[in-house]
């Protein structure tokens, strides 16, 4: 059995304000499997004026939205002969809220348009599983999904090592 190790990840980047702070820890390794987990947190806060509104041609507007997100998930990684899979529970929290201002015009007439939403995640208990597939010592590929009672995603992607 292998002790507590940590790989910790810091990230800033994307539109103004941007960014993600997360850790990932492997608690035991027997063999060809692993236990772990991650912790991660993101939050945004990107500004778009000239906000068009789908259905309505004369819209024009600001949209401000804020918020955060953190997912804590645990599991087992099988590792084989250049192939890692990988899965288990996770939790999901979403909060944050969104701003909508601008003008439409309606028959000659200009109409001000004012709306105001929060954003919460309806369902925060989900799943994930995944696979990596190793091509050289440097670089990888893998594909993930990620799925919830009211959302699911799925990513793919090449990581090069340098």
């Amino acid at each position: 059995m292998a002790g507590l190790v940590t790989d910790t990840m810091i990230s800033t980047v994307i539109m103004k304000l941007f960014g993600d702070l997360g850790t990932r820890a492997t608690f035991c390794q027997d063999g060809d499997l692993t236990w772990g987990g991650v912790l991660q947190m993101t939050w945004s806060n990107p500004d778009d004026s000239g906000v068009r509104l789908r259905g309505d041609p004369n819209f024009s507007g600001d949209l401000e939205l804020d918020f955060w997100e953190i997912q804590v998930a645990i599991g087992p990684t099988l590792q084989l002969d250049g192939l890692s899979i990988y899965g288990g529970p996770f939790l999901h929290f979403v909060q944050g809220d969104m701003d909508l201002e601008g003008r439409t015009v309606d028959s000659g007439v200009t109409q001000l348009v004012e709306s105001k939403a929060d954003i919460k995640e309806e369902s925060m208990v989900g799943g994930y599983g995944g696979l990596q597939l190793y091509i050289d010592e440097k670089s990888y590929w893998y594909t993930e999904c990620q799925f919830t009672g009211n959302a699911w995603g799925l990513g793919t992607g090449i990581v090069w090592i340098f």
